[in-house]
């Protein structure tokens, strides 16, 4: 994998990592929502617990935003322009939820917390 920023490589990985569920969350300071972002780099749903910790109170719906498609090896061309474009989602959230990340997919959910 190499990633390149303003056509200058900045990473350059040889070795794939072999743990297919990464996320990481942040809370925004502009709107105070709790912003989860998840990635399921396997070929089946992962059926995961969601626990937010010292957020406040969050609300029990979520937006959400997946990006996924049937094949990791799927990509937009001039012909298919719509094989892999996000989606929005409204999810059942809170501050403990289970969820399922689908396949192949790069989701983003935004929780309103106080």
């Amino acid at each position: 994998v190499r990633c390149y920023l303003d056509g200058k490589l900045i990473h350059d990985a040889t070795q794939a990592d072999e743990r297919p569920f990464h996320a990481v969350a942040a809370r925004a300071s502009a709107t105070g929502e709790i912003i989860l972002k998840a990635v399921n780099a396997s070929a089946r749903p992962l059926e995961s617990r969601v626990r937010i910790a010292g957020a406040g109170n969050v609300a029990a719906e979520a937006a959400a935003i997946v990006l996924t498609s049937a094949s990791p090896a799927d990509e937009n061309t001039i012909d298919r322009p719509d094989r892999v474009v996000p989606s929005r989602r409204t999810v059942t959230g809170g501050a403990d939820f289970e969820h399922v990340f689908p396949a192949w997919s790069v989701s983003v959910l935004r929780l309103k917390a106080r």
